[in-house]
């Protein structure tokens, strides 16, 4: 029985320099001895060699005590060091019930106040088991208590603590039958220790798959609450992208909507008064022009408003600055008098080089100046010649000076 037990319950503090562990068997009999003896009601005492192995590593030593045997005549001692018969008495028990056990120590079991400073006791200890590390255990009969001394210069030393294991123990349980225990409360008292070792396990097992359990529902619950997070963020920043994307579209519907209603006075004022005196600029068909007013040889142009050859430039209105000719036809600023209906006027050579363009719905400049000349490079000129401060702003009917090609 040299292997390292797994059952071990812990007593006291336990000093890491020597180490004792106890068999549940061991410490059963002992109990049971001492209530013997308690109900003797007698003063006797009784002993025990004890019995098991050792391990030492460096400074650390470990005793393991798995058997005992009682010591017969112990009560009738009277002298420190025991007799050759209790020796051979000994001796035979041990070869009888147990097979490479060593003795490691010896009990005590009586009613003692003072062991720790018992002379008749440290004269038994040194004369009979004075080897190193042999410990000395005591059961008090009437404070039902296991106590451990090491003996160091020949004084007992008591150890704060130990452990008992439980393992199979055939040979101290063979040996407790034979010292006139009774076979059934043996049994009875192996399965009471089975059981609570059961028990014990499975309580520990219970408590570790709880706790399992606990674990996994907790990460469980935190992988959902991620993946919710994750969601409700996604879909928010999706709402949030649709939102902004139907504001810019309301601003730029609500941009278009206000191009397309604003009122036609907000266009250059020369084309404003153009198309207010449209009778006054209108080519006169009866009244014949001169050679130099004759229009360019050029194919009409859809939607163009050619000068014709009788087209002349009466000095009938004052209009504003804006609404001059791009030679700055001269106006009646200087005080000069219109001229008589029967009186036929002079258009400049100057004038004979522009048409009109009346504009259409969705027309730009851009989309005029390619239409007219094939080409976007006239926009300027075209932007220039009509004094327009926004190529951008025009409007459906509005009359538009057209430069020569």
């Amino acid at each position: 029985m040299n292997e390292t037990p797994k059952n071990v319950r812990q007593v006291g503090n336990i000093d890491s320099s020597h180490k004792i562990y106890v068999e549940d068997y061991v410490i059963t009999f002992t109990k049971e001895t001492g209530e013997s003896l308690m109900d003797d009601n007698s003063m006797e005492c009784a002993a025990a060699v004890l019995l098991g192995h050792k391990k030492s590593s460096g400074k650390e030593v470990e005793t393991y005590i798995n058997g005992m045997a009682l010591i017969d005549g112990f009560h009738e001692l009277k002298e420190a060091a025991f007799s050759n018969d209790m020796w051979s008495g000994i001796y035979d028990k041990i070869k009888e019930f147990y097979d490479d056990e060593e003795i490691v120590g010896w009990l005590y079991i009586g009613c003692s106040h003072d062991v720790q400073h018992s002379v008749r006791l440290l004269n038994i200890h040194s004369s009979n088991f004075s080897g190193k590390n042999l410990v000395f255990m005591v059961y008090d009969c009437e404070e039902k208590e296991e106590l451990f001394f090491d003996f160091i210069n020949n004084s007992f030393i008591k150890r704060r603590g130990f452990y008992i294991y439980y393992q199979k123990n055939d040979t101290m349980h063979n040996y407790m039958i034979a010292a006139g225990g009774k076979k059934e409360e043996r049994e009875e008292t192996e399965d009471r220790v089975v059981k609570d070792i059961r028990n014990i396990l499975s309580k520990r097992q219970e408590k570790g798959e709880k706790r399992r359990i606990m674990q996994t529902a907790y990460a469980a619950g935190m992988l959902v609450a991620a993946v919710v997070l994750l969601a409700g963020t996604s879909v928010i920043y999706r709402n949030n992208i649709i939102s902004d994307k139907k504001d810019k579209e309301s601003v730029a519907v609500s941009n278009t909507l206000e191009n397309e209603s604003t009122p036609k006075d907000t266009a250059a004022p020369a084309n404003t008064d153009i198309s207010a005196n449209e009778d006054i600029q209108a080519p006169q068909q009866e009244t014949p022009a001169p050679e130099t007013a004759v229009a360019p040889e050029e194919t009409p142009i859809a939607g163009i408003a050619e000068a014709p050859e009788e087209t002349f430039m009466p000095a009938v209105t004052e209009t504003p600055e804006s609404d001059q000719t791009p030679e700055n036809t001269q106006t009646s600023d200087e005080g000069e008098d219109t001229p008589s209906a029967d009186e036929t006027p002079v258009m400049s050579n100057a004038a004979s080089q522009y048409s009109f363009y009346i504009v259409k719905s969705g027309d730009n400049l851009g989309s005029i100046s390619e239409k007219i000349f094939k080409s976007v490079k006239y926009v300027r000129k075209i932007k220039e010649l009509n004094n327009l401060e926004n190529e951008d702003v025009i409007y459906e009917g509005q009359k538009l000076w057209i430069p020569e090609k």
